[in-house]
């Protein structure tokens, strides 16, 4: 399923856009030799994926068949769905594992290689980040998007507080006006007083 969703991704995709079909590979190529040629290269792209997410990305409706834009929130999603397909298997292979591992500390082993898994993505950012030989195509990298994405959760929780402190002003405010006619009846009180004192004196 995962590789067969690799595959038709890049073709999904050039079917939506609508684009004409390139021709522009290979002059010496005829229409069915260019079709040839994009299938293999889409089994290469979909070969990659399955066990890392590749940096350059397929666009068959693109001139250069690359996408020279790296969208970090993807490579995130992928990963994070990796990791719960990880865990996942391990949980299963735990519920159902055989004789043969009764002597060794099976949440041991889950934890162990859950953390390597985590390790690895590490360093892979780290090489996309500093190492990759392509980094040059990408618009942004991977500081900048977690940058990037440290702006919007700061922007998003700004935005709530400023909400709930709207929220507590207009409480506030509200509070206010029912207080302000009891004051004005308790302060009409002495004035009546003072009337009545006057007209007795009178």
């Amino acid at each position: 399923i995962n590789f067969f969703s690799f595959f038709l991704y890049p073709w999904i995709l050039f079917w939506c856009s609508g684009s004409p079909f390139p021709e522009n590979i290979e002059k010496a190529l005829s229409r069915v030799g260019t079709t040839i040629v994009l299938g293999f290269l889409t089994l290469l792209y979909a070969g990659i994926n399955m066990f890392c997410w590749s940096a350059v990305q397929l666009k068959i409706n693109n001139p250069d068949l690359i996408s020279k834009s790296q969208n970090w929130y993807r490579l995130l999603v992928y990963y994070m769905l990796r990791f719960i397909e990880n865990a996942v298997l391990l949980l299963m292979w735990y519920l159902y594992k055989t004789d043969i591992y009764m002597y060794v500390c099976a949440p041991l082993l889950i934890l162990q290689l859950l953390v390597g898994y985590c390790t690895a993505i590490l360093f892979m950012l780290v090489f996309y980040q500093f190492f990759h030989p392509c980094k040059k195509l990408f618009s942004s990298t991977v500081s900048e998007g977690f940058q990037e994405w440290l702006k919007c959760v700061c922007c998003h929780c700004r935005q709530r507080k400023s909400h709930e402190s709207v929220g507590k002003a207009d409480q506030r405010s509200v509070g206010d006006r029912d207080e302000t006619p009891s004051s004005s009846k308790i302060s009409s009180v002495p004035s009546q007083i003072l009337n009545t004192e006057e007209l007795c004196s009178a």
